[in-house]
């Protein structure tokens, strides 16, 4: 009872002295809080929820009532910001400065050679800036629903075909809803990994483990203290990040607190073993640094952090998917965006608790004290 009592008192005074030597380390601080706050508030600032607009200009030929009729009608819908412009060639040129989307050109008989059905189809140059994509997309959709509404307007022929939108209440979820569980995980792996890589390696340069290793502490308070510091932080670093989402970006994220804890926990561990077996392998910092990249780097890009991995070829979307930071990344999604319960997120527990052996399993067979 007693050897278990000295074991007690001796990982916490470790982990309290890992603590106050991570809160001293600025750089390690950096990565592990602000560097996730930061690329949240970039992301966040830059609002990908953002309506697109159009603007277009309109060069009036025929200058009648159909012309201006028409003319009236795309100023009344919001996407468009619409120019009455008088030449096209200067449209042209401020199309090539990249200050204009669209210029459209209404020819001179505009709605008056269109009476007779059997006539051709009257032909609506337009002009378009070849690297607004997005934009001129919806200016086209916009201008081809105006001309077949005009269509019928003229020859008073009826609809075949009524619309009727009634509206759904939806969540309401935005990007920065979607980015913060995203962040967290980020923050986990970055924290996690390249902060037990750092010190271990560190120590084992100094000689600080082999000293650690020649008094009486048992080398497995040592790695219990590195692991109960990392997952405090974790766990802090997580809420801090939830708490400025909720409080800074206005997110609409439900809080579980306990299921949240619970897979920063599991993803943390993962990413401790990443980092001890790394530290195992490495033998200076410029080598854990190379080797602690290709662990990260390609979890950063495929992992759905930023965006949905559904845009991904379906080779990268099927291999993605087994990525802990996928599953890590899906299972916090799932809970704060979704509402979902610890059996809803079957498929993600089971991917992190598999995660969990093989990368435990390889810091054992890995990890070296000298």
């Amino acid at each position: 009872m007693e050897q278990y009592r000295k074991t007690l008192v001796h990982t916490l005074k470790i982990t309290m002295y890992s603590m106050k030597m991570f809160f001293r380390d600025r750089t390690a601080i950096f990565f592990s809080l602000f560097l996730p706050i930061l690329i949240m508030s970039i992301f966040g600032v830059i609002n990908f929820d953002e309506e697109v607009n159009v603007n277009m200009a309109i060069i009036d030929e025929a200058n009648n009532q159909a012309s201006e009729q028409f003319i009236n009608g795309l100023s009344d819908v919001e996407a468009l910001k619409i120019i009455e412009a008088e030449s096209l060639d200067t449209e042209l040129q401020v199309i090539e400065d990249g200050n204009l989307d669209m210029a459209v050109v209404l020819p001179k008989d505009f709605g008056t050679s269109v009476k007779d059905q059997n006539t051709r189809p009257q032909e609506i140059k337009t002009y378009y800036n070849e690297e607004s994509a997005t934009s001129v997309s919806v200016g086209t959709t916009i201008l081809n629903q105006a001309l077949d509404g005009f269509t019928h307007q003229v020859f008073n022929v009826p609809y075949l075909f009524e619309l009727k939108s009634e509206p759904v209440a939806s969540k309401g979820f935005s990007y920065v809803d979607y980015l913060i569980p995203g962040v967290i995980g980020m923050g986990i792996m970055f924290m996690s990994t390249m902060g037990v890589v750092g010190v271990i390696v560190t120590w084992r340069e100094q000689g600080i483990l082999r000293r650690l290793l020649a008094t009486p502490i048992h080398p497995s308070t040592i790695i219990t203290s590195q692991v109960v510091t990392r997952l405090t932080i974790s766990v802090l670093q997580a809420f801090i990040i939830l708490g400025l989402g909720i409080l800074v970006f206005d997110a609409n994220i439900m809080v579980n607190l306990p299921l949240t804890a619970l897979f920063v926990v599991m993803g943390a561990i993962i990413f401790l073993s990443f980092g001890f077996a790394i530290s195992g392998v490495a033998n200076s910092q410029n080598t854990v640094m190379a080797l602690t990249n290709i662990v990260i780097m390609p979890q950063l890009f495929l992992s759905g952090l930023f965006f949905p991995r559904d845009g991904f070829p379906q080779i990268l979307q099927d291999v993605s998917k087994y990525l802990p930071l996928s599953y890590l990344n899906d299972a916090l999604r799932g809970v704060m965006i979704d509402g979902s319960t610890l059996s809803a997120l079957r498929p993600e527990v089971i991917g992190l608790s598999v995660w969990i052996l093989v990368t435990f399993f390889a810091a054992t067979k890995m990890f070296r004290w000298e």
